[in-house]
């Protein structure tokens, strides 16, 4: 009767322990990373159409291209000192160290606890029957290891290991961000300085232009009408310098946040001669697949989706019981007899935690995993768009701001060449001063137009290259 009651609870045992294992191995799907070949990702529209871009993979060092020490010195200040840098690091750090937390689980955890005082006993308590000074020592030293039967320390650590991944892109990418940011805010600076001193030019043609006028309306050949209206103008050309000067300061102290130096610092100074900007003539760029698979934030977003997913199946392995084996081993009692086998205790077995009923918290925890895998992967298939969107609207802009460059270019051409022509009649009485003046003015306004397309474009070529990613490589290695 015994036997036949032993053999259907053995086999109830084996069928409910069958049931967790099949049930713990049908978890959830094992991860897989999303597919970034070019079968699955769109074409780049203004790559396809643009004759000035180069096919290839854009340099490392592209910002090298606009032949700039003190912008090569910037970069690599900031990426040894920017504030946004040193947190990305820290955080990277952290997340290190949980992972080496969440690989601890791998193996027993071992604990020692020992206490020992000197006591008086009384008569009663004492087995002499009179006082008695003893000195009682306990200690024990245990042991716990749990089984990952259902994947939870397995699938900890895979959360653990792809935030550190996770990490190390966001990194990477604040990296792209401020070597974008440091150029940007360089050629803002060189734009203001070259814009200052082609309106200053200005200033002094128009001021001639003004003394002339004013002498001829002494002589009484021109009117009080013509006077003022070069007056205006020249009040309106002059009440530009300040906005000028203001921003070529604030972009010089957005280069010092930057790069973590003070606002006075020596390395700033340099930056007050002027110098002119160096254009690069063409953009490389290669495959979109390519282009998103060296994007750091896109790196983040699928290492993001990762964690997500290992996270889901940490709540799956949560709908198990945990299984662990533990030992213990000690000893208790008073100086000299504490290592007798009398004092002695040791425990070896199993321990099982599994909560039979929570109202559906762990079942709505799984499931609300799996909305944050849903939500991750929507975040992966957004930065893929945006990354794609950025890099077209970049070399649109590119392209179109370089067209504009050139036909500035010839314009500047042919005024410079207006004036000299001018100066030649003016020379052999053929042409007035006023006339002079007013050629050398349309040249300047032309120069002016030219150099602020000049800095436009080449601001546009930093934005190129950062949404093509370019540069943030050297990033590692320069702070490593």
């Amino acid at each position: 009767m015994k036997n036949t009651m032993k053999f259907p609870l053995k086999t109830s045992l084996s069928v409910l322990l069958s049931t967790l294992f099949l049930g713990a191995c049908s978890s959830v799907a094992s991860y897989k990373a999303p597919l970034l070949d070019s079968n699955h990702v769109s074409t780049l529209p203004s790559a396809i159409t643009s004759k000035s871009l180069q096919r290839g993979t854009p340099p490392a060092l592209w910002w090298k291209q606009f032949g700039d020490v003190q912008l090569e010195t910037l970069v690599e200040l900031a990426w040894r000192n920017n504030y946004d840098l040193r947190t990305a690091v820290a955080r990277l750090s952290g997340s290190r160290e949980q992972l080496q937390v969440a690989q601890s689980a791998l193996i027993p955890n071992a604990s020692l606890d020992a206490g020992s005082n000197h006591t008086k006993l009384a008569a009663i308590e004492s087995r002499s029957g009179s006082p008695t000074i003893v000195s009682p020592l306990q200690w024990q030293m245990s042991l716990a290891w749990e089984l990952d039967l259902f994947g939870r320390v397995s699938h900890s650590i895979e959360a653990a290991q792809a935030s550190v991944e996770e990490r190390s892109a966001l990194r990477d990418d604040v990296r792209r961000v401020i070597l974008a940011h440091v150029v940007e805010a360089y050629l803002d600076l060189r734009g203001a300085q070259m814009l200052s001193a082609s309106i200053q030019a200005q200033v002094d043609n128009q001021t001639s232009s003004l003394k002339l006028i004013r002498d001829r309306e002494t002589f009484g050949s021109a009117s009080s009408s013509e006077r003022l209206r070069f007056e205006a103008q020249l009040r309106l050309l002059s009440s530009r310098l300040p906005s000028l000067i203001a921003q070529e300061r604030s972009a010089r102290n957005r280069l010092a946040t930057l790069t973590g130096q003070r606002l006075d610092a020596p390395q700033l100074a340099l930056l007050d001669q002027p110098i002119t900007i160096k254009l690069p003539q063409t953009i490389i760029t290669d495959e979109p697949a390519q282009l998103l698979l060296r994007r750091p934030d896109l790196k983040a977003a699928e290492r993001a989706l990762a964690v997500a997913t290992a996270r889901e199946g940490i709540a799956y392995a949560e709908l198990f019981p945990r299984i662990s084996l533990s030992a213990l081993v000690g000893s208790s009692g008073v100086a000299g007899n504490w290592l007798t086998g009398d004092a002695s205790r040791w425990r070896v077995g199993a321990t099982s935690s599994w909560s039979l009923f929570d109202a559906g918290a762990r079942r709505a925890q799984f499931r609300a995993a799996g909305a944050e895998v849903q939500a991750a992967l929507a975040n992966f298939d957004k930065v893929v768009a945006v990354a794609l969107e950025e890099t077209d609207t970049a070399l649109s802009t590119w392209g179109q701001l370089r067209k504009r460059n050139d036909e500035l270019h010839i314009a500047l051409s042919l005024a410079q060449e207006s004036v000299r022509l001018s100066r030649l009649r003016y020379d052999e009485g053929m042409e007035s001063l006023l006339n002079t003046l007013e050629s050398e003015r349309i040249a300047l306004a032309t120069n002016e137009q030219f150099i602020s397309a000049k800095r436009d474009f080449a601001i546009s070529t930093a934005r190129s290259y950062f949404a093509l990613a370019g540069g943030f490589d050297v990033g590692n290695a320069v702070s490593k």
